[in-house]
């Protein structure tokens, strides 16, 4: 599952001023000016990122909904932080005081781990990926267990982070677990080469 995070490129203990860089050097890249000149497929792929991107934004750079959105995927408990502190005895003897991991938890745990689990299923639906950018792009298809192949549309890329325009196969296509997702990457034209526009 991506989160607002990823499509920012932060981890989620990341500071607001780091939030902050990341959807600005996102909104860098998607500006109309850097497009210039794209082809239709890649002004779609933009116009789907932005809206991605300023919807992560409107989420994290508000402390509040920040704070439930990370309740909500696990990133945070309510009002904990990432982990609470557990105490536990600090030496033969001591006596816990507390919350603390008892024998009964532990056989839990480990009868949890002999018990067969199911295994993912063989075969998954292709996402659609086409208007992230390339880190998103890796951590989704890396979570469903699928390779991936980068095409490079742009010839003399800046050195940016690219963005996804097409995929082969398409979005909503079964596909095995371990397939190919072929991947259009769309970079803008190093300066040099695009004439000094950006």
């Amino acid at each position: 599952m991506l989160t607002w995070y990823d499509v920012l490129g932060v981890l989620p203990g990341a500071s607001p001023g780091q939030v902050q860089s990341a959807y600005q050097e996102r909104a860098r890249l998607l500006d109309p000016r850097m497009l210039s000149g794209a082809p239709p497929k890649v002004l779609k792929a933009a116009d789907a990122a932005r809206a991605t991107v300023g919807e992560a934004w409107r989420i994290l750079q508000d402390p509040a909904a920040r704070r439930r959105y990370d309740e909500k995927i696990g990133a945070r408990r309510n009002g904990e932080g990432l982990d609470r502190a557990q105490s536990t005895p600090s030496g033969p003897g001591g006596a816990p005081s507390g919350s603390h991991v008892t024998a009964d938890m532990v056989m839990a745990g480990l009868a949890d781990l002999m018990m067969p689990h199911p295994s993912p299923p063989r075969r998954i639906i292709v996402p659609d990926l086409r208007g992230l950018f390339t880190r998103s792009c890796l951590r989704a298809t890396g979570d469903l267990g699928l390779h991936m192949e980068i095409v490079q549309l742009t010839k003399h890329p800046m050195p940016v982070e690219g963005l996804v325009v097409d995929q082969s196969p398409l979005p909503g296509s079964k596909v095995r677990r371990s397939s190919t997702l072929t991947v259009e990457i769309w970079h803008p034209p190093s300066r040099s080469v695009a004439g000094g526009r950006w």
